[in-house]
């Protein structure tokens, strides 16, 4: 074994391959972009885009059909990458030794000649982007339960197909002279990396508590343990444990403290957060220990800190401070990611300004969450980039191996175990295991550090490079700023004009500064019930202010754009990029500024508590068969009406509602949307004339806020084909 970080450059420039793209792969070329270079750069490669038409002869083709791929040509299926969500695997099947995972309507093509079988770029990114995670069933402490996903169900967590697949074009380009750029601990005799990792729960054991639970777990056979708690000499403060196991191995430890101190009765309420301040003077003198081993230490973030990233951010400082040491990563304690929108948790890794983070792991199963045992850069989908933070990938915990078996079926510890390492051998990838800080007990927990220990004295031999998680961060970047030095593309669109408003007219996105304005703008047009129904207007003037405006600012699916002139707001426009669920956001964000708000408009005035009841339906999205594959929903536009004269727009140069648009449907384009839906009174004449000639269609009629609604759906036409493009499509 080896441990320590190399300091690392590549050796000469990286070699790049040609990536061939046909034009016909529609709106999702971001996604697709992102997930071929994560492939490479699990290969070892720079990427080069081109057009399939661009008279090139690629390496590697991705389209419906093959263009002079000299490699490997991945077949296209027609499936959405921005709905990726919307649907699930199938099925796996093995084949030449690789797992592929398949999709409704994916036709097999396993006697291809120099292409794989399916679509592998979707699948990809499907795991990546852990598409069907926020539709999982899940226990009061919000973990995962995925018995029924198909990479748990075929047992593909041990395999990480993303891997796989990244190390199989490694393969076939290395076997035709293209020679790859290896991750640093690839080098030296080693084949992959190992880390330590320990999130430190409960260090200091409760006497009072843990006796007494001794005792009735155990009878008689437990005095001799409850005796030993209560005098001390039983405990869980075993860091020099861990310490001395991993320096034997040629490893150093990391461990994540915690920054918030729980109490037992907001625990037994339902946040389980610990029971130690890091502040305290035992822990001072324990960090002081642990910076002299050379351990790594991170944040172990609280059960509810995924909701803010200035929550993580604080509790990341406190850890800094308190340890004296800074603090680059970070787990979440029960893996508690939002559990429904974890990719959302992760933007808030990086806007708290953390460099990397270790959550993505499964409560009940061992193995690769995201079917990946590489450091990788996750996707944001709502946001549409890659994300500006490294996840490390645990590979398995302690209770996996122990009170789990019962659940994940595991019959034999060892192997399991040993196949993860395997995965990662052949793959040059990574094994992060995470041990709790008190599992050296082996009084408590006989199979967790006595059975590590056995496991690594016969398996961890010296193929595997010691690392800590920050080490693997560090040693990735330096391999992907290499590979990004020498990575172009070629294969792109001319992105579409940013509509600009006339000279008179300023529109920009809501801010704080304007709720106030445009709320009142928005209650003046639509606060009257007898003629608007259960407009969320009807709710008053604070609760647009605070709740629908304000609250919603930091929503990543909900865009609101005001209209300026004549330094005053003369309109507004609500939009959705995402319907589905787009207020739920607003519901886990801000909880409680949403009931507060709530409770002064109920308060204010009792009729209001049915426009909020009505309004519920919106939090989930309309189902409504017309709408299935309309992303998009205008929620509302409002103008005011001195700003509809004939000589308000002569002297501004503009219509106010066609220039709202004009920025809103352009926000929509840019964001993948290929449709959008209004609903609107059967009487408005005005906006229905302003649809029509915006080339928006009725779709349907539904009931929406208590009244008769006329849906109106505008699709966008697709981008035109560029000059020269091939027919094979």
């Amino acid at each position: 074994m080896s441990g320590g970080t190399r300091s690392w450059a590549p050796a000469g420039s990286p070699a790049t391959l040609t990536v061939a793209l046909d034009h016909a792969l529609g709106p999702g070329l971001l996604e697709i972009k992102y997930t071929l270079r994560t492939l490479l750069r699990i290969a070892g490669y720079g990427c080069r885009f081109v057009w399939n038409d661009a008279g090139e002869s690629p390496q590697i083709s991705y389209g419906r059909a093959p263009f002079g791929a000299t490699l490997l040509h991945i077949p296209a299926a027609d499936l959405d990458f921005q709905a990726a969500g919307a649907v699930d695997a199938t099925g796996s099947r093995m084949w030449n030794g690789l797992p592929f995972l398949r999709f409704p309507g994916e036709e097999w093509r396993g006697d291809a000649p120099g292409a794989w079988p399916v679509d592998v770029v979707f699948a990809a990114f499907w795991l990546l982007t852990g598409a069907r995670e926020s539709t999982w069933r899940r226990d009061r402490w919000d973990n995962l339960d995925a018995k029924d996903w198909v990479p748990v169900r075929d047992g593909l967590l041990s395999q990480a197909p993303v891997s796989r697949w990244g190390r199989a074009i490694r393969d076939l380009a290395s076997s035709r002279g293209h020679l790859p750029t290896p991750m640093p601990w690839e080098v030296g005799g080693t084949r992959a990396a190992f880390s330590f990792t320990h999130d430190v729960d409960y260090p200091e054991i409760i006497r009072w508590i843990e006796a007494p639970r001794l005792l009735a777990r155990r009878g008689v056979r437990g005095i001799g343990s409850a005796l030993g708690v209560l005098r001390g000499t039983n405990h869980f403060w075993t860091f020099r444990e861990w310490i001395d196991l991993e320096r034997e191995l040629g490893a150093r430890p990391t461990f994540y403290f915690m920054a918030r101190r729980g109490t037992l009765l907001q625990y037994a309420l339902g946040r389980p957060d610990d029971f130690y301040d890091v502040r305290g003077p035992r822990f001072q003198r324990l960090f002081g220990e642990l910076r002299d081993a050379g351990c790594e230490i991170g944040l172990h973030a609280s059960y509810l800190a995924h909701r803010s990233a200035e929550t993580i951010r604080v509790e990341a400082e406190r850890v800094s401070h308190a340890a004296g040491a800074p603090v680059l990563g970070n787990r979440h304690h029960f893996w508690h990611l939002d559990p429904d929108d974890p990719n959302e948790t992760l933007r808030r890794h990086e806007l708290a300004g953390l460099r990397y983070d270790s959550s993505l792991g499964l409560e009940f199963y061992p193995g690769f969450r995201r079917g990946i045992c590489h450091p990788f850069r996750p996707y944001h989908p709502a946001e549409r980039r890659e994300l500006g933070v490294v996840q490390v990938p645990p590979a398995w915990m302690d209770d996996h191996f122990d009170r789990r078996l019962s659940i994940n079926g595991i019959v034999d510890p060892d192997a399991a175990a040993a196949a993860i390492l395997d995965t990662a051998r052949a793959t040059g990838g990574v094994a992060v295991v995470d041990y709790h800080s008190r599992g050296m007990n082996a009084d408590f927990y006989p199979r967790y550090g006595p059975w590590l220990r056995q496991f690594a004295e016969r398996d961890l031999g010296g193929e595997l490079a010691m690392r800590t998680p920050g080490e693997l961060m560090t040693e990735y970047l330096a391999v992907e700023r290499a590979l990004e030095a020498v990575s172009t593309d070629e294969a792109t669109t001319p992105a579409p004009a940013i509509a600009a408003a006339p000279p008179g007219l300023e529109i920009a996105p809501v801010t704080a500064a304007d709720a106030r304005a445009v709320a009142e703008l928005h209650q003046s047009l639509f606060g009257d019930p007898d003629f608007n129904g259960h407009s969320v207007a009807t709710l008053g003037l604070p609760f647009l202010e605070q709740a629908f405006y304000r609250q919603n600012i930091d929503n990543p699916g909900l865009h609101a754009l005001v209209a300026k002139a004549e330094g005053r707001v003369v309109g507004f426009f609500v939009f959705a990029t995402r319907r589905q669920g787009v207020f739920s956001h607003l519901v886990r964000r801000h909880p409680v500024g949403l009931a507060v708000a709530v409770a002064r408009s109920v308060l204010g005035r009792p009729a209001a508590l049915a426009g909020f009841v009505a309004n519920l339906r919106y939090l989930g999205g309309e189902a409504l068969p017309f709408l299935a594959d309309v992303p998009a929903w205008c929620v509302v536009i409002g103008v005011h009406p001195d700003a509809r004269s004939r000589r308000f727009e002569a002297r501004v140069g503009a219509r106010v509602a066609v220039a709202l648009f004009d920025a809103a449907e352009e926000h929509l384009r840019q964001a993948g949307c290929a449709a959008w839906y209004v609903a609107v009174r059967p009487d408005n004449a005005a906006v229905q004339a302003l649809l029509l000639r915006r080339g928006a269609t009725v779709a349907g009629t539904a009931i929406a806020q208590g009244l008769e609604m006329h849906y109106y759906v505008k699709r966008f036409a697709p981008a035109p084909a560029v000059a020269g493009a091939t027919s094979a499509r």
